[in-house]
């Protein structure tokens, strides 16, 4: 460590030694400095910003600390745990169904279809409040309280002296169960908005693979055995998932991972200075209560006021719902030819294999948009919805065909089950693909009510499953529901068409797309990012005279960003690491233009250093 840092601060320092002060503004800054030394704290770049005045270390400085430039094995296994951790918290949700004819004659009741309805509404409210926790306290931490308290509840369930407290266990299971808003979160964590397909591709296979699991085993277990040991399997499954998760599951939240490498760089490395400090600053308090309530009232908001999230939602919450009938309809179907809770169960492997089916279909589509992407053409979100316009059809196709058959032929309700599947898996993957593409930083919010909508409806399905297939029929029943089923399938081909005009008429849209505007000006003026590196474009004089004429208008009125990389100057000093940050500024100040001492990232082999003259107003410390 230089020698300056190891004495107290002069009132007056050396040119000398402000550089090398300088060199190390990315590991430490003093707190006391701002009060006693404000020219100081001028050179180490320090404004008034952040209320503790320590240095904010950001993603973009420590990027290669963050969960995006991992092997591919790391990710493979945090990838395991999600598969593992999906197809648990499903296998909860649907196996019980097979336990109700036990409960029902151990307590007493004809009603114990609540368990499931109390699981599924408390499990679709519970996925967005553990949200806003995983941002703030890292996404293995919560996750494995999550599973903890999900095993406590599948116990209680197990032991329940009666059927009050079995309701409680279940809607206590509901709320700890943190779901998709976390496993999704992890993998917006490890892989950028253009690499996300392929990774939400299986985990979503495998979260609808969960509740087809939970059907297949619970019919043996309920021929063969009593009806608590539905609930000793759930407890084995999950606690066989927190053991995966918990070697596998690797913290991937990107503030934590820099909070940590900050930590070690305060602690560890800069121990002989004792008031030396690194903060992780993503702006704003770290506990601030109205942001993450924000963060919770924003996918009800987002569900009830955007028409593309409200109709998709709907679609995709009546696919699962059927899902979820088919557990009790599927019981007085094919009682019709006396088949055992065994032989029922069986006939969901249909399911599970026109899942699988589905899921292969969309690769070559996700390899469509990857070559779209190379060549750097443009395309409407309304893209992702390509496949999903004939495969919806499978939807109605499956019912109807379910509706004619459903008295004659066993195997022709089999047969018609797949196409059902593979609507319900196309409609869930590819709305929650097409939301990502049109909501951008708000898809979090509009993918959270698509989740919600799935739960509550196939919550609230048990209800009314039984009832109305004694009181309409079965095949009135099937008609129904094809009708329904058309219904909702229409603003598919609606929003496909006409998806860019009614999203225009959307305040989140507009502030995406103004967003997506002000990017695209800056990779034209100066280059687009790949893989994490900023890349150079042409520069403004050997641009076209039509693109400047594009571009001088936008970049004059918005703020312009460098990528800043900042050089130790003095080789006597120890090795201290660089850092690369970004500085934004706003086009009126000339604090941060370009200048002698800072040039763009990328440009040749100039190296830019920080101005260390005062910060303007604007400035945030790197």
């Amino acid at each position: 460590m230089p020698e300056v840092l190891r004495r107290p601060l002069p009132t007056v320092i050396s040119r000398r030694a402000q550089d090398r002060i300088a060199a190390t503004q990315a590991i430490l800054v003093w707190p006391r400095v701002w009060r006693k030394h404000p020219h100081v704290a001028m050179t180490l770049g320090v404004s008034k910003c952040s209320k503790s005045y320590n240095h904010s270390l950001t993603e973009a400085a420590g990027y290669q600390y963050t969960a995006y430039p991992w092997n591919r094995w790391k990710k493979y296994g945090v990838m395991l745990t999600i598969c593992v951790t999906q197809l648990s918290m499903n296998f909860n949700a649907a196996i019980y169904s097979s336990a109700v004819k036990g409960i029902n004659q151990e307590f007493g009741i004809d009603n114990s279809r609540l368990g499931m309805v109390a699981f599924l509404v408390a499990y679709a409210f519970g996925c967005e409040l553990w949200a806003p926790w995983s941002e703030e306290l890292g996404r293995r931490g919560v996750m494995q309280l999550s599973l903890s308290l999900v095993n406590a509840s599948i116990l209680i369930c197990a032991l329940s002296p009666s059927f009050a407290v079995m309701i409680i266990g279940r809607v206590f299971g509901g709320l700890a169960s943190a779901g998709g808003s976390v496993t999704l979160g992890m993998v917006a964590d490890m892989y950028h908005q253009e690499d996300q397909q392929f990774p939400v591709l299986v985990a979503s296979l495998f979260s609808c693979l969960g509740a087809v699991v939970g059907g297949i085993t619970g019919g043996p277990l309920s021929d063969n055995l009593d009806w608590r040991w539905i609930f000793w399997a759930q407890l084995i499954f999950s606690v066989v998932a927190q053991l995966v998760h918990g070697f596998f599951g690797y913290e991937t939240r990107t503030r934590v991972l820099l909070k940590e490498e900050a930590d070690r760089r305060g602690i560890k490395e800069l121990d002989s200075v004792p008031y030396a400090r690194l903060e992780v600053r993503e702006g704003g308090k770290r506990w601030d209560v109205k942001k993450m309530l924000k963060t919770i009232y924003r996918p009800y908001r987002m569900l009830l006021l955007e028409p593309i999230v409200l109709c998709l939602s709907l679609l995709s919450g009546f696919a699962d719902a059927l899902i979820f009938m088919f557990f009790e309809s599927y019981g007085i179907v094919f009682r019709q030819w006396d088949f055992s809770d065994t032989r029922i169960s069986l006939v969901l492997i249909a399911l599970a294999v026109s899942y699988i089916v589905a899921a292969v279909t969309f690769i070559p589509w996700i390899l469509r948009d990857n070559r779209r992407r190379l060549s750097k053409r443009t395309f409407e979100p309304e893209t992702k919805l390509d496949w999903l316009l004939p495969t919806v059809l499978c939807l109605p196709l499956g019912l109807l065909g379910s509706a004619f058959l459903a008295t004659k032929s066993w195997i022709g309700v089999v047969a018609f089950t797949v196409p059902i599947g593979i609507a319900n898996f196309a409609i869930y993957y590819a709305t929650i693909d097409y939301m990502v593409a049109a909501y951008g930083i708000y898809a979090a919010s509009a993918t959270g009510g698509n989740g919600f909508c799935r739960d509550f409806l196939a919550g609230v399905s048990a209800l009314y499953t039984k009832p109305m297939f004694t009181r309409l029929g079965i095949r009135n029943t099937y008609f129904l529901l094809t009708g329904l089923a058309v219904a909702l399938c229409i603003p598919v081909y609606l929003f496909r068409w006409k998806g860019p005009q009614i999203r225009a008429w959307s305040s989140f849209a507009q502030k995406i797309e103004a967003s997506r505007e002000r990017q695209e000006v800056f990779w034209k003026s100066y280059g687009r990012p790949t893989g994490g590196v900023l890349v150079q474009s042409p520069s403004p004089s050997q641009a076209t005279d039509d693109e400047k004429a594009q571009q001088a208008p936008d970049a004059q009125a918005e703020p312009e960003t460098w990528e800043v990389r900042a050089t130790q100057t003095d080789n006597t000093s120890p090795r201290l690491p660089s850092f690369t940050g970004v500085f934004t500024s706003d086009t009126n100040s000339t604090a941060l233009n370009p200048s002698p001492t800072m040039s763009r990232a990328g440009s040749g082999d100039k190296k830019a250093t920080a101005n260390p003259g005062t910060p303007s107003s604007g400035e945030a410390p790197v």
